[in-house]
């Protein structure tokens, strides 16, 4: 979800440079839509509930591997967000 905000926010802030509240509000809707998404998910899919909300030690190897491809995924959209917003700050004449 961080990940998806930094798609979308660091972009559309590097095309002005100035203004931020459009970039924010629209970054932080889609984090929102991401996040319903995924508790939409993890509750309805058969057994993700049981895997990911469970304390117990039988399913640590569910659990990490969940978050690191969360952490992929939000390595990779965050380094494209990155490239991008290079691209546009470079062709923003501060």
């Amino acid at each position: 979800m961080f990940g998806v905000f930094n798609l979308i926010f660091l972009p559309m802030f590097y095309r002005t440079g100035y203004k931020t509240g459009i970039p924010f509000l629209l970054s932080g809707v889609a984090m929102g839509v991401v996040t319903v998404i995924a508790e939409v998910a993890i509750n309805l899919v058969p057994g993700w509930k049981v895997a990911l909300d469970s304390i117990e030690p039988a399913y640590l190897p569910q659990r990490l591997l969940a978050m690191f491809v969360g952490l992929a995924v939000f390595a990779v959209t965050t380094i494209v967000a990155y490239q991008l917003s290079v691209v546009r700050f470079e062709r923003l004449d501060l």
